[in-house]
């Protein structure tokens, strides 16, 4: 059965594209997604096909709102020949267009959350997205969707409820492949004489460098770092709008020269292994996958407590939350406190092995879901 993903960037490979493309490598052969992608390319074409999914590109809607709505009515309505299912996964409500075009024309909705807030978005944003909200409520009924979420904030967030009610969201973990990320010796000595890091204490950051990410606050906090142990190193792998804004912060705190921007990358399990810390200071996270993938391979985790999901924290020895109100300084005084863990990294892997977040299991129970 073919299930028509929208959803996803083209541009990007964020937690979203991540989550998707793994999860449906770990389904058996009878579920296949094809992506609408809205955009005029997509580097994910190529892991697509290998999996016999099919990518639908769509004018932004930014460049040219009627063209968008033309595409987005065309492929929903020859894609109906072969899809059953519609599955969105949605950053915030303000973007329905497709869902309801779906609806129309059919098909059956699944509405999947990922993201527990916007708050860097006007007040007109978020008067659309709780309109959005209420109207999906009203138009949608429990037989014709099924919703799905990461974390009960972002069931909050994008539906409107807890795990209770006649319209309540089913959880679905934001597994990985654990193995993937178990920790080796080799690796990570292979890796650390690659990036040049020699004996550096080395404090990473995975992800789109994006408001929600707070890269000027994560500069500020390697500055800290930095100041009180001068032998230190910072990887950021990833890209995204702010990354020359990070790139300028990080000249303006002095520390240029001690932060490699690695761009996009598709070695992370690698350079997890690389690093001796991992830091997420986010303004908002629908979970935080990276938090999970960095666990896996032994890593201390910092990240924004009140923000990410209680739920992502597999051991309070390894995951640590720190508030957004203390400066960086304080920041700096944890990470380099509770920087390492007393137990060996392979260990942490078994710890993540027997949680929820297995991509053995869970790609099994969303397909279930979507295939029924």
């Amino acid at each position: 059965m073919r299930i028509l993903v929208y959803g996803a960037s083209g541009t990007l490979y964020g937690g979203i594209e991540s989550f998707l493309l793994n999860m449906n490598d770990h389904m058996s052969d009878v579920c296949i997604f094809d992506y609408v992608i809205v955009g005029d390319t997509c580097i994910h074409t190529h892991r697509i096909h290998q999996r016999g999914g099919r990518v639908y590109l769509v004018t932004s809607y930014k460049k040219n709102p009627l063209r968008f709505l033309l595409d987005s009515w065309k492929v929903a309505k020859e894609a109906k020949r072969d899809h059953k299912t519609a599955y969105f996964n949605l950053f915030s409500m303000c973007h329905i267009t497709a869902v309801l075009m779906s609806r129309v024309l059919g098909y059956r909705i699944v509405l999947h959350a990922h993201n527990n807030n916007i708050p860097n978005k006007s007040p007109l944003y978020h008067l659309l997205h709780r309109f959005c909200r209420r109207l999906l409520r009203r138009l949608l009924s429990t037989m014709d969707c099924v919703r799905l979420t990461n974390s009960e904030d972002s069931s909050v967030f994008m539906f409107g409820n807890r795990f209770s009610g006649d319209q309540s969201a089913e959880l679905i973990y934001n597994a990985i492949q654990v193995e993937a990320f178990r920790f080796s010796p080799e690796i990570r000595e292979k890796k650390r004489m690659e990036l040049e890091l020699e004996d550096a204490f080395t404090v990473g950051f995975a992800g789109r460098l994006s408001a929600q990410k707070n890269p000027g606050f994560l500069m500020e906090i390697f500055a800290q770092i930095r100041h009180r142990r001068e032998n230190t190193v910072f990887l950021v792998a990833g890209d995204g709008d702010l990354k020359a804004y990070t790139e300028q912060r990080a000249r303006e705190l002095g520390i240029s020269g001690h932060v490699k921007f690695l761009g996009r990358r598709e070695d992370l399990n690698q350079l997890y292994q690389a690093m001796d810390c991992f830091v997420l200071p986010s303004l908002f996270e629908g979970l935080g996958i990276v938090l999970i993938e960095a666990q896996a391979a032994g890593l201390p985790c910092f990240a924004s407590a009140e923000v990410i999901p209680s739920m992502v924290q597999l051991s309070p020895e390894l995951m640590h939350f720190i508030s957004l109100d203390t400066p960086p300084a304080f920041w700096a005084e944890q990470i380099l406190k509770l920087t390492p863990s007393s137990l060996p990294r392979e260990t942490w892997n078994e710890v993540v092995a027997k949680s929820p977040f297995h991509i053995v299991s869970e790609a099994t129970h969303l397909e279930r879901i979507l295939l029924q």
